[in-house]
């Protein structure tokens, strides 16, 4: 499925323009009803779902949907990265980053893949991981 083809995922973006987030989240529901879904884009759904909680700093709420996302994404690493993203760039705690890093770089080791048409293999996640985590060493040293 294509995100911009689907009308709920257009009103899910009108909706988060407004502000509406309770909208916002209905429209992602709706995304996840979609046939031709597959579970890498049901974990980016669920961790859209999440940030709209970040919004309302619904803290709680907002990770336990980036959890969600971490599990529905069988598979692939890419919602382990989108979380620790979002510890980094929306809630600066770095670390937290630094730990969800160490986890990635942990299960791309463990269970190595290669790149593929649908995800990037183990080496982009564990370079993005040890980019991210030097940059919260960074941002840390700064503080």
């Amino acid at each position: 499925m294509r995100f911009s083809e689907d009308i709920h995922y257009r009103a899910y973006g009108a909706h988060i323009a407004a502000r509406d987030y309770p909208a916002a989240r209905s429209d992602l529901q709706a995304c996840m009803l979609n046939p031709s879904i597959v579970p890498t884009q049901i974990a980016m759904l669920l961790q859209f779902i999440g940030k709209t909680y970040f919004f309302e700093q619904n803290i709680e709420q907002a990770l336990h949907y980036y959890e969600m996302g971490e599990q529905a994404g069988v598979g692939t690493l890419r919602p382990y990265l989108s979380t620790a993203q979002f510890f980094a760039e929306w809630m600066k705690d770095y670390e937290r980053t630094i730990a969800k890093c160490d986890e990635i770089i942990r299960l791309a080791t463990s269970s190595p893949s290669e790149k593929t048409e649908d995800d990037h293999g183990s080496d982009y996640y564990i370079a993005k991981a040890e980019e991210l985590k030097q940059s919260c060493y960074t941002q840390k040293a700064q503080e």
